[in-house]
């Protein structure tokens, strides 16, 4: 089962969050990714326990204690926090809320990401008998003894989760947000007398005064293939990671199809899996892409690529016209640095390789469909999603459902969860081809930092043999872990920070000073220029801009790889060669002219937060832009 989200509109919680749902016959997995706007969370550091309490009188609302902490990513400086954990739901009839989620102080704004797999504990399951129902959320039905028929379904939904009833049933157990404060997070269940079970939950929380986030639910274009713009987050967003149950409107409905996709505005990665219902031979598919961010079960029916972030969401390449217009979430993130890609497992025990990502992560979410290659639909539907934030927090699940398995059982799903908080160290896994539990690659998270060799330990063992495919979107702390509180001024904080930027310098240790004035202009002071054959060292300062809209405040920051935008002055020192040095996005060429930096001054406030773009402020660099083959990677304006 599979339940993902919507934004809440407002700082309050009346808005409804999208649920999508999956199901195949025998087993549930659901995924919520929620956000919340300006949540400040506070409490203390935990070690992780949960507290799973007996249930009260009719008269009182029975409570799920989530004690795990939210810890920073990066020091006691970083605005960005995060956490995984597990939990398990009250296990009763009635409704009942989680609370008591611990966390640092000063979370302003936070995702909270959960997916279950409808085991009960976190050892892996053998193969299933029928009897052993009551391990999974929804029971398994079949047509008779002698003719068992698949039965799976999928359900979209307008609650925080939800499952879904193979018969079809529109009164599920579902929950929706209640209540956010400083230290709860609180979910009230109806129609949970239908599925009794203390469900295991899995989940990861960032939060930060730097985080925004917005969840915005769109519906995919049927027309032509082409660009589709979404418009109305709010932002221009650093990640995004999209989901659906290809369903065009909120209900149940038969087959189980489920899509999952990311991306870093550069990097896309996209799963889909399908188990077809009612079938006397299972009929059971999935498909990996690295080369797309959103995928049908086949390529023929719809494939999208991210084409841009814009200042106001993103703008999608629909490079295969979608023939259904289904429904979409896509939660959008900003206030992170992000990296997303896909590795190949280790066959065997050791040390996993370093993924040669560019950014050193500080937590991670990992997702695979078993697959050794990407590429069209293959046999057997399969697929883990794991996440750690530090080396003592990590869960994971995964799942297959087998194809081709006549007069099919509960012996043809097998399901895996293991986590921090009950195995007692951070483990990982990846259930792979096989369902009776010969295939459970259980690995240990052994490093943060996806560039270090033994990110992941893997058991030894014959069950990891198998090079799989795995995706992953990384993510390192920003903000306030680059820029020390004590280096603002009074009349700015760490939370107003929204852009860094870099002065080329004509020489080393030469003055440098940027003024940002009231009427939102800005003008440069810069030493006088070098000849062509000056062989000085130079240099490179930074400035943080505390806010774009009012000016105020600017800072020296000396972290150079952090710089967001480049402001070039041609005196020997080419910006354009440092930019593709630190992989700097943004580039102002400038002329000496105050009046040239007043021009680029305006086109910063409607450029910023857009990426990609370079603005130049004399003709004569657009044939030496030409000339560096930048202008495939970037949109070249000229302001003369």
């Amino acid at each position: 089962m599979l339940s993902v989200w919507r934004a809440l509109e407002t700082s309050g919680v009346s808005s409804a969050i999208s649920t999508f749902t999956f199901t195949t016959a025998h087993n549930d997995v659901r995924w919520s990714i929620s956000e919340f706007e300006n949540v400040v969370l506070t409490g203390t550091s935990g070690d992780g326990a949960t507290d799973a309490q007996a249930p009260q009188t009719s008269s009182v609302t029975a409570q799920t204690t989530i004690a795990d902490t939210m810890s920073a990513l990066t020091g006691s400086d970083s605005a960005v926090y995060c956490a995984v954990g597990i939990d398990t739901t009250a296990g009763i009839t009635g409704d009942t809320n989680y609370t008591d989620i611990n966390s640092v102080t000063d979370i302003s704004g936070s995702i909270l990401t959960q997916w279950i797999n409808d085991n009960t504990d976190l050892t892996p399951t053998s193969t299933m008998a029928e009897s052993d129902g009551a391990i999974v959320a929804i029971e398994i039905e079949f047509a008779t003894a002698a003719s068992n028929a698949s039965n799976t379904a999928r359900r979209y939904d307008a609650t925080c989760i939800t499952f879904v009833d193979n018969d079809g049933g529109t009164t599920p157990p579902e929950a929706t947000l209640t209540a956010i404060d400083g230290t709860n997070l609180g979910l009230t269940w109806a129609n949970n007398g239908s599925d009794a079970v203390a469900h295991i939950i899995h989940y990861i929380v960032f939060g930060g005064t730097d985080i925004s986030c917005y969840v915005k639910e769109w519906t995919v274009s049927t027309s032509s293939p082409g660009e589709q713009s979404v418009t109305g987050v709010g932002f221009s967003p650093d990640a995004m990671l999209n989901l659906t149950s290809f369903l065009t409107s909120i209900k149940s409905d038969s087959f189980a199809f489920m899509g999952f996709g990311g991306t870093d505005g550069t990097n896309d990665f996209a799963h889909t899996i399908v188990s077809v219902d009612d079938s006397t031979t299972t009929s059971t598919y999935s498909t990996a892409s690295i080369t797309s961010c959103l995928n049908a079960w086949q390529s023929s029916y719809g494939v999208s690529t991210l084409q841009s972030f814009d200042g106001d969401g993103f703008t999608m390449n629909n490079t295969t016209r979608w023939r259904i217009p289904f429904l979409v979430a896509s939660l959008c993130i900003k206030g992170v640095t992000v990296e997303a890609g896909q590795f190949t497992k280790k066959t065997g025990g050791g040390n996993q390789a370093s993924t040669g990502v560019s950014i050193t992560t500080d937590a991670y979410i990992l997702a695979s469909s078993m697959k050794t290659a990407n590429g069209q639909l293959q046999t057997t539907a399969a697929f883990a999603l794991a996440a750690a934030s530090e080396t003592t927090e990590s869960a994971c699940s995964a799942w297959i459902d087998e194809h081709g398995i006549v007069a099919p059982s509960t012996a043809n799903v097998q399901a895996v969860d293991v986590g921090t908080t009950q195995q007692g160290g951070a483990e990982i896994a990846f259930e792979e081809l096989a369902t009776d539990a010969s295939e459970n690659d259980i690995g240990t998270v052994g490093n943060m930092d996806m560039t270090q060799a033994g990110w992941i330990s893997w058991d030894a063992g014959a069950d990891q043999g198998n090079a799989i495919l795995i995706s992953f979107i990384g993510f390192e702390a920003t903000g306030g872990s680059i820029l020390a509180s004590d280096a603002f001024d009074a009349t700015s904080t760490d939370s107003n920070v929204q852009l860094i930027v870099g002065i080329a310098s004509a020489k080393s240790g030469a003055v440098q000073s940027v003024v940002f004035n009231t009427n939102e202009s800005l003008s440069l002071v810069a030493p006088a220029q070098a000849s062509d054959t000056d062989t000085t060292t130079y240099a490179l300062e930074f400035w943080a801009l505390t806010n774009p809209t009012d000016n105020s405040g600017t800072v020296v920051v000396t972290t150079a790889s952090d710089v967001d935008v480049i402001f070039g002055i041609w005196y020997g020192l080419s910006p354009l060669a440092l930019a593709e040095m630190l992989g700097v996005k943004h580039v102002l060429l400038t002329n000496s002219g105050t009046s040239a930096m007043h021009l680029v001054a305006r086109v910063i406030h409607r450029l910023f937060p857009e990426k990609r773009n370079v603005i130049t402020g004399n003709n004569h660099y657009v044939a030496a832009w030409n000339a560096w083959e930048y202008e495939n990677h970037f949109n070249l304006a000229v302001i003369d």
